[in-house]
């Protein structure tokens, strides 16, 4: 289920594309807590109580993870599409779009979905 979580070019079945998917979004997830936390730190360094931080982290947060989860999800997207030499199948670009566009406006929970189906394509 766990295996070659980080081989994009690599076939998977349906219980390893299950596993990649919630390997991929915690991952996603991870990451953008991490560069929101960064952020807030390093542009409000004198933020002192729980509100203001939390206040601080969700402004920073509405802006800064759409833009980290489109580049997360685009580079992970078109480096698998190229991993498994399918550059020419429009299928899998339309997959590619899908997964980007949703990931961007319903976050990386619905948008790693039709990433874990891309990633059961294999190589033509």
């Amino acid at each position: 289920m766990f295996k070659n979580l980080f081989d994009l070019g690599y076939k998977r079945t349906g219980l390893e594309a299950f596993g990649f998917y919630i390997v991929y979004t915690i991952l996603f997830i991870v990451i953008g807590g991490l560069a929101n936390g960064l952020a807030a730190k390093l542009l409000y360094p004198n933020i002192t109580t729980y509100e203001e931080g939390l206040k601080v982290g969700k402004q920073i947060g509405m802006i800064l993870i759409p833009i980290l989860l489109l580049i997360l999800s685009s580079a992970l997207t078109i480096g698998m599409i190229f991993a498994k030499k399918i550059n020419k199948s429009i299928k899998a670009w339309l997959i590619a779009f899908c997964t980007i566009s949703i990931t961007v406006i319903f976050g990386a929970i619905l948008g790693d979905i039709p990433l874990a189906v891309l990633s059961t394509f294999g190589e033509k």
